[in-house]
């Protein structure tokens, strides 16, 4: 039956991931904020077969806190976290289509990012990681598909974090890529949705198991709490004032008895307070640092000329979602 604190969020863990291949990008891997990297470790899971042609390959895109195990490979496999829409005879079909999903750049899921060893130093590369952008998460995505031999996508398919990929793709790579999906997601934030960020990084940044960035290791176990507030910062804005009220209204004061340190006096209280919790176990701070300010920095253009003078370099077919009641990502 389903709960309020159901969600595609509710199986994921840190198990290692069984179907998880690699690929190491030779450097300099130059970004766009004017870092670079000597070298870039990839992780990728792929379904389905890459056919004769070369033509059926779509590219998936995950969200801040997503990895590349968008879905099962089989029955025994841990839930991935786009299952409803991956799998044979699914919208994304994978007895048709070769599929591919890699971790993002700056992700904490295999590919190179803040808990990732730094050659210069042997030590992880903490708070010292570079400014990333979107931009320079796809150019590792389009070096992955060289490595994979993919030279043109049927599609890019994303929401959110990974609709900014997909229309990064649409607009800077205009000649590899068929089709756009683009779900729940903007040609930039908006000034509240940078603020929620703003908010979220402070929590992280104050918290004293930050420790400048260099808590791997420490018997404290890092920005614990700080994590988990952004987090649930982050859900409230996932869910529309609708959603809230259908899920938690009914019953306000009865919250699910979560252990928690956090208050849960009401029944949203203990959703939030379980949600935080659950992904710490899981995520990296430094990662949600970096990946989220990606987000921030992300802009198309503000005006209506601006936006039009960039997706005009697109050459693709589109496919545009949004939900009405959607105000992080509004249509």
């Amino acid at each position: 039956m389903t709960t309020p604190f159901a969600s595609s969020d509710s199986d994921r863990s840190a198990r290692p991931l069984r179907h998880a291949k690699s690929v190491v990008l030779p450097g300099p891997i130059r970004l766009e904020a004017g870092g670079e990297l000597s070298e870039v470790r990839v992780a990728y899971e792929t379904w389905g077969r890459l056919n004769e042609t070369r033509d059926n390959a779509i590219l998936v895109c995950h969200a801040l806190s997503g990895d590349s195990h968008a879905a099962r490979h089989d029955a025994d496999d841990d839930p991935g976290w786009w299952d409803i829409a991956i799998g044979p005879d699914k919208p994304i079909d994978t007895r048709r289509y070769f599929v591919i999903c890699p971790n993002t750049l700056g992700g904490c899921r295999g590919t190179t990012g803040p808990s990732s060893l730094n050659p210069a130093t042997g030590q992880p590369f903490g708070a010292s990681f570079p400014v990333i952008t979107t931009a320079d998460i796809v150019d590792v995505q389009r070096r992955l598909l060289d490595t994979l031999g993919v030279e043109r996508l049927l599609a890019v398919v994303g929401g959110s974090m990974g609709g900014h990929q997909v229309l990064t793709w649409a607009t800077r790579h205009p000649d590899r890529a068929r089709g756009a999906v683009a779900l729940a997601t903007s040609p930039r934030l908006t000034m509240q949705a940078v603020a929620f960020n703003v908010v979220g990084r402070n929590a992280i940044l104050r918290d004293p198991g930050f420790q400048g960035g260099q808590y791997y290791g420490s018997a404290g176990g890092g920005p614990a709490v700080g994590l988990a507030l952004a987090r649930m910062l982050g859900h409230i804005t996932y869910l529309s004032a609708q959603a809230m009220g259908e899920k938690f209204q009914a019953d306000k004061l009865q919250p699910r008895d979560v252990a928690t340190e956090f208050e849960k006096r009401f029944s949203v209280g203990s959703y939030l307070a379980y949600q935080g919790d659950k992904f710490v176990e899981r995520f990296d701070a430094n990662s949600y640092v970096t990946l989220s300010l990606a987000m921030d920095l992300f802009d198309l253009g503000a005006t209506a000329g601006e936006l039009r003078a960039t997706l005009d370099k697109s050459r693709c077919r589109w496919l545009v979602v949004s939900f009405s009641s959607d105000w992080l990502f509004p249509p």
